[in-house]
């Protein structure tokens, strides 16, 4: 597993529909496999897991994304990816499955 979590301004719709977009690409196998999404309050949730085949690994990756804001204020981001494994046995190519999906969505966000 791998994870990242980062705080960002911005429109929660156009900072959501960039993120889905921008990970779908990364792939010819990525995919959206789910979503949530939650309005309370002055607060908004959305979550996206996104799925992808990784050649290295021989295994399916996932990659869990979170935007979170409230009242208009800053947007958390967090994103856990996790690698499928074959058994009780890790096998090695799970981590870099894991670190490579994690990478390109660092590469979607705003350089700073």
């Amino acid at each position: 597993m791998a994870k990242l979590e980062h705080v960002l301004l911005g429109n929660f719709d156009e900072l959501l529909t960039y993120f889905t977009e921008g990970l779908l690409s990364t792939s010819k196998t990525a995919s959206v496999e789910e979503t949530s999404d939650f309005t309370f309050a002055g607060a908004r949730s959305c979550t996206r897991v996104f799925e992808r085949y990784s050649y290295t690994g021989q295994n399916r990756v996932s990659l869990c994304l979170t935007l979170f804001q409230s009242d208009g204020g800053p947007i958390f981001v967090g994103a856990i990816t996790a690698a499928s494994g074959g058994g009780y046995r890790k096998p090695v190519g799970d981590t870099v499955s894991d670190r490579t999906f994690l990478d390109k969505f660092k590469e979607l966000l705003p350089k700073e």
